[in-house]
């Protein structure tokens, strides 16, 4: 994949998150942190075609990323960190 359509992919995706998570009360802030949990550390430089298999098994989420719209996931996502919050943070 060439540079100018995965920049234009990452920034569709930004939207994306925004759309699914400000109405759900979670800010820019806790969406890195949201990505950290969902993703892994390596977020930044892991291929985004690599998401949906770490997705699923960093989160226990299963979705078909084939046919499943990423700002439903991203809400199910979302709903997930927010239910798991404090046991994320209590955990350490």
């Amino acid at each position: 994949m060439d540079f100018h359509r995965e920049a234009t992919q990452l920034f569709k995706l930004r939207r994306i998150m925004s759309k699914a998570w400000i109405p759900m009360g979670i800010s820019r802030e806790e969406a890195v942190d949201i990505l950290l949990w969902a993703v892994g550390e390596d977020v930044y430089t892991l291929h985004i075609t690599k998401w949906p298999a770490r997705i699923m098994d960093r989160t226990g989420i299963k979705f078909d990323p084939a046919i499943t719209p990423l700002i439903k996931l991203f809400r199910v996502i979302g709903k997930k960190w927010k239910d798991q919050k404090p046991l994320i943070f209590h955990s350490n």
